[in-house]
């Protein structure tokens, strides 16, 4: 397992730098049919669907990042993702299950830097044919019920 989840860190590793950086690359980080969902802790114990944010698949989250660079209009922010290391649940076959706590920090011009984010990534990851980790489904389940700004980029 200690191999699965270096790859898996790898990929968090990748991933927190595509989102911090270059977000218009974000979708390629999931598989065709990959969802992404953000919710919260409650939601998630009691298995409710609710969440502030909830895409089924791919072209969803490619739309997604579309409006965000090319029509929406929201307060400009730096986000900061910190994630730490991954446990994996379950590895059979293709599919590789885990869970990674990540804080996300939020600057602005002039403001001190505070805590936007915090939660665990609940993650199920398949290969695609070179070999290299997707996400099949990404939950962000946050410890938090309020988010400060508009969730504008992804976590």
């Amino acid at each position: 397992m200690e191999g699965l989840a270096a790859a898996v860190d790898r990929f968090n590793t990748h991933y927190v730098y595509v989102v911090d950086n270059d977000v218009s690359s974000w979708p390629e980080c999931f598989a065709e049919d990959g969802g992404y969902h953000v919710l919260t802790k409650d939601s998630a114990s009691e298995d409710l669907p609710a969440g502030f944010l909830f895409f089924e698949r791919k072209p969803q989250l490619i739309d997604r990042i579309n409006a965000l660079l090319n029509a929406s209009i929201y307060p400009k922010a730096n986000l900061r993702h910190l994630i730490g290391a991954c446990k994996i649940h379950e590895a059979t076959g293709d599919r590789i299950k885990a869970t990674a706590p990540f804080v996300v920090y939020e600057s602005r011009e002039q403001e001190v830097p505070s805590v936007y984010a915090t939660g665990q990534y609940e993650d199920e990851f398949i290969r695609n044919e070179g070999g290299e980790l997707l996400l099949l489904s990404r939950r962000c389940v946050l410890d938090n019920d309020i988010v400060r700004t508009m969730m504008a980029l992804p976590l």
